[in-house]
C-alpha cells in the first residue's frame, strides 16, 4: 500500500518469494549495524538498521517456515 495523499493498493499476479538468500555482495551494500531482512517486490533491500532500532519484535507460526534438510 502506498499513501501519497490518496490510497494506492497494489494487488500482484505473482507470489512473493520464499527464498532471501544472502551473498557478499548483498552484505555489502550494508553499513554498521544494518542488516538484510528482505527484498521488496520492487527490488528494493528491506533493512533493519539497529543503531536508529535497538529493539524488533519477530512473530511466526511453528513448522511454518522453511524446512531444512
Amino acid at each position: 500500500m502506498l499513501y501519497d495523499g490518496l490510497l494506492q493498493i497494489c494487488v500482484y499476479k505473482e507470489p512473493l518469494t520464499s527464498k532471501f538468500i544472502l551473498n557478499k555482495s548483498i552484505l555489502d551494500q550494508f553499513m554498521g549495524w544494518e542488516v538484510p531482512v528482505g527484498i521488496e517486490r520492487n527490488g528494493d533491500q528491506i533493512k533493519l538498521d539497529f543503531d536508529k532500532l535497538s529493539h524488533i519484535i519477530s512473530g511466526g507460526t511453528t513448522d511454518f517456515g522453511n524446512q531444512i534438510s
